[in-house]
């Protein structure tokens, strides 16, 4: 069923939830976790680690931690969302984040710098009206990220807030990259050894002042894209201050905005759609002027 039929029966634009929100969650074949990736900020560590701990014997080093079909991640979405609604409560919920300054500066290094070929560029490339074959400036780039819809920017680049949905999730952890012990005490205690992997190093963790690095005109549009990320993260627009001011305390969330979510995302056809539609409305009515189910970019 296509995005523009499943809107003629339900009223609601559900492309960005499934391509946008959905693809951020793991869930790991016998462990009571749910990770939400947000790329450039030790998403492949994480993911590395989650799969040495379920299904040790398929992980090798040429392993592709990012897809889906490989590991012990579900591999359809829809499925392991219907099979994970019942227990959504049960499962300890956690992300990484980084500065904002230093994330910018590694995905653009990584995706744009290193090997314009990345499936990450050519997309962008395509949608700004860049040259596909050339590499533009940060600067350049980060004009076009701003005036861009959060939800459709590509989630190496994608505000922070918007990878991690963090409106929608109830987290038990948001783990800043620069505090990375926090995270590993956390996964102790799920039984998941964590072991660094950085296949995409950029070296952008290792600045002191990323004023030396940034002009003050990608400073300023870093500073204006990602300002809730500044704000929710505890990290200073002070480009000297590279760690976090203070950590993250999440704040509890419903529930139920989750599961409802879950439920348009899991649904397999138009019918039970529109049922997830309606009881949307009778438990959650405000998520229906939601971004993630507004008019797609």
């Amino acid at each position: 069923m296509s995005s523009r039929e499943i809107h003629q029966i339900t009223g609601l634009h559900v492309r960005k939830l499934k391509r946008k929100f959905v693809q951020t969650l793991y869930f790991t074949d016998g462990l009571p976790l749910l990770f939400v990736s947000n790329a450039k900020a030790a998403c492949t560590t994480v993911k590395r680690s989650l799969w040495r701990a379920a299904r040790p014997e398929t992980l090798t080093a040429q392993s592709n931690v990012h897809n889906r079909k490989d590991g012990p991640f579900a591999d359809d979405i829809a499925t392991a969302v219907r099979m994970h609604l019942a227990t959504l409560p049960q499962l300890a919920k956690f992300s990484v984040v980084r500065n904002p300054y230093a994330r910018v500066i590694s995905a653009y290094r990584n995706k744009v710098l290193r090997n314009l070929n990345t499936k990450a560029w050519q997309e962008m490339a395509a949608r700004y009206a860049l040259r596909p074959d050339e590499a533009v400036s940060l600067e350049t780039l980060l004009t076009c990220l701003r005036e861009d819809d959060p939800y459709w920017i590509d989630p190496h680049f994608a505000p922070q807030t918007v990878n991690l949905s963090l409106d929608l999730i109830n987290f038990d952890l948001i783990c800043q990259l620069e505090k990375v012990e926090v995270l590993e005490r956390f996964l102790g205690i799920h039984n998941v050894q964590m072991t660094s992997h950085r296949a995409h190093q950029t070296n952008a963790g290792q600045i002191t002042d990323f004023a030396t690095v940034l002009s003050p005109r990608e400073l300023d549009l870093v500073a204006e894209i990602y300002a809730d990320d500044f704000a929710a993260f505890h990290y200073a627009f002070d480009p000297a201050q590279t760690q976090p001011t203070a950590p993250v305390v999440p704040q509890p969330k419903d529930e139920a905005l989750l599961q409802t979510l879950m439920s348009l995302a899991g649904a397999e056809n138009g019918q039970d759609l529109h049922a997830a539609a309606q009881a949307m409305i009778a438990r959650a009515p405000q998520l229906a002027s939601h971004p993630l189910l507004q008019a797609n970019g």
